[in-house]
């Protein structure tokens, strides 16, 4: 009888993963670089995205920091049983006006919520319990190309 119950416990066991089957782990190799907020959603409630005060991310496993609209901000990530994990945030304490600290406020409420990460190539999706946030790949700014002016420009 006890040899029955543990084959049944083991077999429920077995089938009541989370997880989607095909599916692994992702690695916090997979989802470094710099990404850029485009949209989210905390328990059904769009995070406000504000034009001009982008939140952003660097993500290089421990660390992780960005922008969060209008300070900087900062934290460690860590994979821990399959599920990302985003602790010690921090953050400047800049004040910007309302929306932008609408925004930030909505999105320092979500990162610690983050579990998981999936990888789409330049797109990277953060979800949680009742939270998901849709990043794109943050491209540098382009330099400006300046003329050299080390050697000085003859006279005619």
């Amino acid at each position: 009888m006890l040899a029955t119950v543990a084959a049944v416990m083991v077999a429920v066991l077995a089938c009541g993963s989370s997880a989607p089957s095909g599916s692994r782990e992702t690695s916090l190799s997979e989802v470094a670089g710099d990404w850029q907020l485009e949209s989210g959603t905390i328990d059904g409630v769009a995070i406000p995205v504000v034009e001009g005060f982008d939140v952003t991310m660097t993500i290089e496993a421990p660390s992780i920091v960005g922008t969060s609209a209008c300070n900087s901000w900062g934290g460690r990530i860590a994979l821990v049983d399959g599920e990302i994990h985003v602790t010690e945030t921090s953050s400047t304490m800049k004040l910007c006006a309302d929306p932008v600290m609408a925004s930030e406020a909505a999105f320092m409420r979500a990162i610690p919520l983050v579990r998981s990460a999936a990888r789409d190539g330049d797109r990277l999706t953060l979800a949680g319990p009742g939270l998901e946030m849709a990043f794109v790949t943050l491209v540098p700014a382009r330099r400006s190309t300046l003329p050299d002016v080390t050697e000085p420009t003859p006279t005619p």
